[in-house]
Parts: C-alpha cells; structure tokens; sequence
C-alpha cells in the first residue's frame, strides 16, 4: 500500500511512537508517502530513520537503511546504512534464470507477448523463496545484503559489507562474501541461558539494576527475576488503520 500523509497520519505515527528521526523528533511532512503491506503491524518505540518504507517492527528496533515493507524484523534488531535485504530470487536449476522462467507475471514480458503476439512459455510456480526473517537483538552492519529465505536468529551479528545466503543462527557472528560463521558470540551455555530467559520479551525497565557487562551473570539473574515479571505486549500500530483524510 502507499499512502499520502495528511497532519492527521502524521500525528497518528507520533501517538503510536513511530519515530522518523532518531530523537523522536518528527521529521515527516504533509505529502510524504508511506509504503507498507496492508497487514503489517508494528509495535511502539521504532525508528525507521532512512527512507519511506516500514515493515513488521517489534519494540526498541530501529533501521538506518530504507525498509522492504516485505521484511519482518523482532524486538531490538539494528540496521545499519545501505543494508539490502533481496526479495527477487533467481532459481539456478531451471533452463534460465531470466525471469520469464519463474514469474507468471513479469511486465517486460507481458509487453512483447502483447506487442509481438503469440504466447509466452509458462513460468515454473513456486520458485520464489521467502522473505528474510530478523528475529530479536539482531545487528546488521552496513552494506551488507540478505538474500530471500533466509532467517537471521536472535542475537546474531552480521559484519558489514557481507551477503548472506544462508540462515544465521543464535548469537552467531558472520561475515564475508558469502558470509560464513566467525565465532559464537558466547559459550553455548551462556547462548542457551539467554534463549531460555527471552528478556527481549519484557519491558526495557524490568532490565534495571542487571549486569549488561556480564551475559552469563545477566541471565542467571534474569532467570530469577522473570517469574515475577509479565510479558510486555504493548498495542500494535496496523497501519492500514492510519487516518488518511
């Protein structure tokens, strides 16, 4: 979907904590468009700092490079500059991997069957991979680029400058062209307590007093903590619901 911000959008944005400046400060004007799919839902505290584009968000997210509206990003991920997260796949196993090939609808094609006449070979259905998926506390550097299908796990690290063609998993670090596994960013228990405690589930606050220095420390404590604790679920933004006139 793409709609026009009137004063009212605008103010809706801001009442739902969609920040287009990394003060909150809003740094949108009536005209400016917005593109977004019709269910896409996002939760408060977001910034969307680069371009005019938002996808699925969770709390504390921000992106400095312009969204796909096809993403899907968790709580806590940060992007860095000119990040490309690929949604055109070109499947290698066919006869060719030009379009025509794999995309039923392609307008370059559409116009010469219409220009020249004729019929147009039938394109293989089901070749397009999913859309990359960021789950929690994921950091993307810059110029790095995702491919479609694949799934960056919570608390992983991709270096900058790298093209991932694979799944990433749990706090894993990766880098290179095409990237590959660097290290862990700590020991497997240390991974495993901080699955298990699923902090980025609750409120920034409930963090208050733990030790950020120490990621084993910090689970063990959260661990101890999260019984008396309630999952923050704050209330979406839908932006199909965004008033318009």
């Amino acid at each position: 979907m793409h709609a026009t911000l009137t004063s009212a959008s605008i103010e809706w944005l801001a009442d739902h904590r969609i920040f287009f400046d990394a003060r909150g400060v809003r740094s949108l004007a009536v005209g400016d468009g917005l593109d977004f799919l019709e269910d896409t839902e996002v939760e408060p505290y977001v910034g969307v700092l680069a371009g005019r584009g938002i996808c699925r968000m969770g709390f504390m997210s921000y992106s400095h490079t312009r969204l796909s509206p096809k993403l899907t990003m968790g709580r806590y991920c940060s992007i860095a500059h000119d990040v490309d997260a690929v949604f055109a796949h070109h499947p290698m196993e066919l006869v060719s991997t030009s379009p025509f090939a794999h995309q039923r609808r392609f307008p370059f094609v559409e116009l010469f069957v219409n220009e020249h006449g004729g019929e147009a070979p039938l394109a293989v259905k089901g070749r397009q991979r999913a859309h990359p998926v960021l789950e929690h506390d994921v950091w993307i550097g810059a110029h790095s680029s995702i491919l479609p299908g694949v799934t960056i796990a919570t608390g992983a690290v991709v270096g900058a400058n790298s093209v991932v063609t694979r799944s990433v998993g749990p706090y894993e670090i990766v880098a290179g062209n095409p990237a590959r596994l660097v290290r862990r960013r700590f020991s497997d228990e240390v991974v495993e307590a901080l699955l298990e405690s699923e902090w980025w589930l609750y409120r920034l606050t409930d963090l208050h007093g733990l030790d950020l220095a120490h990621p084993d420390q910090f689970a063990e404590a959260f661990l101890e903590r999260k019984p008396d604790l309630e999952p923050y679920t704050p209330k979406r933004a839908r932006l199909a619901d965004m008033p318009r006139e």
